[in-house]
């Protein structure tokens, strides 16, 4: 789902992984730097489960679209009559989880240990 937004907080790259135990997958996104055993750039998170962050994504995507003040923002550029008409098709999104929708809004996640910083997709105006 977060293929190629999320980071660890040294900015290493995270990828999607899985294990299987006890007859169960366990996915999760490993750092790169784990992955290649390089130490030196290593964070302070190695791995986070793919449910708890992939979670997080969707119900703070879901707080960000029924956000009118955040939309508007995203959307000034445009005329009243297209931002009212934006504004009511992403406060009446069913599926927050699409990925096509996540990587739209959002443009990168950073992971630590205390803390997930969210960059969203700014429109460049002009």
């Amino acid at each position: 789902m977060l293929a190629g937004l999320i980071y660890d907080d040294a900015n290493n790259r995270m990828t999607s992984r899985h294990s299987n135990t006890r007859k169960k997958r366990y996915r999760y996104y490993l750092s790169t730097a784990v992955k290649c055993f390089d130490k030196e750039n290593a964070s302070s998170i190695s791995k986070i489960p793919s449910e708890e962050v992939e979670k997080f994504v969707v119900e703070s995507l879901k707080e960000f679209l029924q956000d009118k003040s955040k939309i508007q923002k995203l959307v000034s550029n445009y005329n009243v009559s297209k931002q009212n008409k934006l504004i009511h098709i992403v406060q009446n999104i069913d599926n927050y989880s699409d990925v096509k929708l996540i990587k739209a809004i959002f443009n990168k996640f950073v992971v630590s240990k205390i803390y997930i910083e969210i960059t969203i997709n700014e429109q460049k105006k002009g």
